[in-house]
């Protein structure tokens, strides 16, 4: 959703999309799924111990949610500069990789901690 949201406003912003702003994808899609892959990896350790889905999401929000949100501040921290290249292909390239990468912070801490804490049991499965 954040890339495809980025791209949207790039292409409504006029930025060109081409293979340098559409690597962009291929990155953040990779920081984005390591992100949610941390995250669900330690929600199933905790439901693993008895904890409900929905307790097992809050308390993996709370640990995951400063490590998560740095690295995303870090990312944002080199792209941002960027954005504002000479260079039209780096500048495209920043800007869809900032915006992406902010909305996939708050795809991580945000939808993805509600989706699993309404899991049932059933959908769980033995680990």
């Amino acid at each position: 959703m954040p890339l495809a949201a980025a791209l949207g406003l790039a292409s409504w912003l006029g930025v060109t999309l081409n293979s340098i702003t559409v690597m962009a994808g291929a990155i953040v899609l990779g920081v984005a799924v390591d992100d949610a892959v941390h995250f669900v990896t330690r929600w199933q350790e905790l439901v693993a111990t008895g904890l409900s889905s929905a307790a097992a999401a809050q308390e993996t929000l709370r640990e995951k949610r400063g490590p998560i949100t740095l690295t995303t501040v870090v990312l944002l921290a080199v792209f941002i500069p960027l954005s504002f290249s000479a260079f039209p292909p780096v500048q495209g390239f920043a800007m869809v990789a900032s915006v992406a990468f902010a909305g996939s912070l708050a795809c991580v801490l945000v939808l993805l901690p509600r989706a699993l804490a309404t899991r049932s049991r059933s959908e769980i499965g033995p680990r």
